[in-house]
Formats: C-alpha cells, sequence, structure tokens
C-alpha cells in the first residue's frame, strides 16, 4: 500500500497530507488482508492504480480492493515498488471521497 497522493493537492483541499495509505491498510488488515508494507510512493499519482502480478488469479481480490478504493487502473505484471503480487498506489482522486 503505497500513498502517492500529492500533500499540495491535498494541503489546497485542507485535508490533512498524510496517513490515507495507513488508514486504508488498517482497515484491509481488519478484514484479514496482508498489508506487508505501507509507505509513500516515489512519485505521486492522480489516480489510484493497482499493480497485480497475475490480474486473472486475484480477481477476488480485486473485487474486495474495489470496496475499499476507487481503482482506476489495474497494471498486470510485476510492480516496480514492492516485488509483491499486489502494491495499490493511492491516487489524488482519493481525495474526492474525504
Amino acid at each position: 500500500m503505497l500513498n502517492g497522493i500529492d500533500k499540495d493537492e491535498a494541503k489546497k483541499r485542507k485535508l490533512k497530507t498524510n496517513g490515507f495509505a495507513n488508514d486504508i491498510a488498517v482497515e484491509l488488515i481488519l478484514r484479514g488482508f496482508n498489508v506487508p508494507i505501507v509507505q509513500n510512493a516515489l512519485t505521486g499519482s492522480t489516480t489510484t492504480k493497482v499493480y497485480v502480478s497475475d490480474p486473472d488469479k486475484y480477481a477476488q481480490t480485486l473485487d474486495l480492493l474495489r470496496a475499499f478504493v476507487d481503482i482506476a487502473e489495474v497494471i498486470p505484471g510485476q510492480n516496480p515498488y514492492t516485488g509483491s503480487d499486489i502494491a495499490v498506489i493511492i491516487g489524488n482522486d482519493y481525495l474526492d471521497k474525504q
């Protein structure tokens, strides 16, 4: 779970500037998800994306994730961030729900 929300964008909207990825990770963990890493993304992201090694294999997981975040893009293949099978990058579009 990576936070790609731009702090300046959050400030413009008068929202907190950190902790978004952690908030989602806590909710997922409480529901049985394994969330081994919560950190800032290397770059900002305007949209929420999911890198997934095998979208077909993880179709149910993706469906469950959509209950917590609006996923704008699913990117198949190895993710460049964690080496895990799935990486969620929370983007600025998540701020629209706040």
